[in-house]
């Protein structure tokens, strides 16, 4: 079921226009639906290397990923306990 919401949170995504998803998870179950290692565009805050390979990514839209750089969120979501144990 997982990955069936996974699938449809991206068509929904791509629908609106969206190239590019990121993700914080496991590799092991995100890499399923295509998602991979992400080392062009930074994390908000900095991962701890065990984390590294969970820092994930996936093109869904026609246009190129970014070459390079850090990704901004919401003020809600810049908070670095989201991001570190």
């Amino acid at each position: 079921m997982g990955t069936a919401l996974i699938r449809e949170g991206l068509r929904q995504l791509g629908s609106e226009g969206i190239d590019q998803v990121f993700v914080l998870g496991d590799p092991a179950y995100y890499g399923r639906s295509g998602f991979e290692a992400e080392t062009a565009v930074a994390p908000p805050y900095p991962l701890p290397e065990q984390w590294r390979q969970a820092w994930q990514s996936l093109s869904i839209g026609s246009s190129q990923p970014p070459n390079q750089g850090k990704l901004l969120l919401p003020e809600p979501w810049m908070q670095p306990a989201f991001w570190a144990p």
